[in-house]
């Protein structure tokens, strides 16, 4: 089973990136919420200029709102949000490592299919091959055996002719 071990050994490494980023992960998320509902930051952000694009985001009835994903990522340091979404990725690669080692039995049965589908094609080749050999050579044979017999009807003709 070598593709369960090379799986089982993606997920491990999986499992450690996840971790390796946790702290930045959970950071992200506490500054998230704590940002999410302070109105006090959107406003002062805006008026700074640092919020230019986000006017129709930030900007609600003419009361700040801080409420869009977008908003509240923007005020998130890079270096926070980037462990964020390495943690993010890790998960998601876990996630597809458990769905792909939990449907084994159906990647096997799909790799054998293709072994079988490539094995058959090759005989078939080979057996196309063969069959266009024996009909070139039977028919060099069946030429050659019309023009020796021809040669043959060609004298017997010019020896059964009486000389005057």
């Amino acid at each position: 089973m070598d593709k369960l071990d090379e799986l089982k050994q993606n997920m491990e490494k999986a499992g450690e990136d996840k971790l390796s980023h946790s702290k930045g992960h959970t950071e992200y998320i506490r500054l998230y919420e704590s940002l999410k509902n302070d109105q006090d930051i959107a406003k002062d952000r805006y008026n700074k200029g640092l919020m230019k694009g986000f006017e129709k985001l930030v900007f609600e009835g003419g009361k700040p709102v801080i409420n869009s994903s977008k908003v509240v990522r923007s005020l998130i340091p890079g270096d926070i949000a980037y462990e964020y979404d390495q943690w993010q990725k890790a998960d998601k690669q876990i996630q597809k490592i458990n769905y792909q080692i939990s449907n084994i039995g159906y990647w096997d049965k799909s790799e054998a299919i293709k072994q079988l589908t490539n094995k058959a094609n090759n005989i078939r080749l080979i057996a196309t091959i063969v069959w266009i050999v024996l009909m070139v050579s039977s028919l060099v044979t069946l030429i050659i055996m019309f023009i020796s017999s021809a040669k043959k009807a060609d004298t017997s003709s010019n020896n059964s002719q009486i000389p005057i």
